[in-house]
């Protein structure tokens, strides 16, 4: 027998949430500094949840810079190892 959907676990929902909880807005009003302890958590102002698109042009942008970062680490390992075994066949003779 199938679980309905209403009684889904929230962490399993896909939907994207809109809004905060009262939990979470307490939080936020703590890190902005306009929660006073005296406070009352009925009645909180609702708090959006910003989301920031990004576009396609600046994804790939961050992959292409990624991608050369990667590079650049491995040109830099390859050099490393390279001058490391020159000291060592030194060390030998």
């Amino acid at each position: 027998m199938s679980l309905h959907r209403s009684l889904k676990r929230v962490e399993k929902i896909t939907a994207i949430r809109t809004v905060f909880g009262r939990v979470e807005r307490v939080k936020m009003l703590k890190e902005k500094g306009q929660w006073d302890e005296n406070s009352k958590v009925i009645g909180l102002p609702k708090t959006k949840i910003t989301r920031v698109k990004i576009s396609k042009k600046e994804k790939a942008q961050e992959a292409q810079q990624a991608q050369a970062q990667v590079t650049a680490d491995q040109t830099q390992a390859t050099s490393q190892a390279s001058a490391t075994e020159k000291t060592q066949k030194e060390s030998k003779k």
